[in-house]
């Protein structure tokens, strides 16, 4: 074998090897929903509260409504939005996230995001846990959360970088207009 043969090899195995970023987020699939980057807080403490950040696009021809969200390692997970009222930022909750066709809804901090009440108190950092998802469309996906010490950090950073954007505040590169609370319809 030739030195150059040698070299092409070695790069090429060291660009499949490392991946782009170095790790490719998990996809959960659904129908034509798909979920990825799904992370949380550890809940650290006695409140064992976390904020929930993930990504979800409809690759379907009609709309969807996230509607509820669930864990066996919580008690109880609910959605909300952090809003801006008379300049300053509020969370409050919402009912649901619609996903308009073609479409990606990004959970992420500082906008419409999931909240996670009463974690297991033995989770730990690194841990998985499962979420699932329901969609008004009668969808469920079943993914994962990888629970990180800051989750608002780990989602926007690993955000911004698969889809070109670093901004983090839903502008730039990600597709999240339509992507409001939506009530019963």
């Amino acid at each position: 074998m030739t030195q150059k043969f040698i070299l092409t090899l070695a790069l090429a195995l060291a660009v499949i090897t490392a991946g782009g970023c170095g790790k490719h987020p998990r996809v959960y699939r659904g129908g034509e929903l798909s979920a990825t980057e799904a992370v949380a807080g550890t809940g650290g403490g006695a409140s064992r509260i976390s904020a929930a950040f993930l990504s979800i696009r409809n690759r379907a021809a009609t709309a969807d409504v996230l509607v509820g969200a669930t864990s066996p390692k919580a008690e109880a997970i609910e959605f909300h939005e952090t809003v801006d009222v008379d300049g300053t930022l509020k969370m409050r909750p919402a009912t649901a996230f619609a996903i308009p066709s073609g479409e990606r809804l990004a959970l992420a901090p500082g906008r419409k995001h999931l909240m996670v009440f009463g974690l297991d108190p033995a989770l730990k950092t690194g841990d998985r846990i499962p979420l699932i998802l329901t969609f008004r469309s009668g969808t469920i996906i079943e993914a994962e959360m990888e629970l990180v010490a800051d989750a608002s950090a780990r989602f926007s950073d690993h955000a911004a970088h698969h889809s070109g954007a670093h901004d983090r505040h839903g502008k730039a590169g990600h597709a999240d207009k339509g992507a409001s609370p939506a009530g019963p319809q």
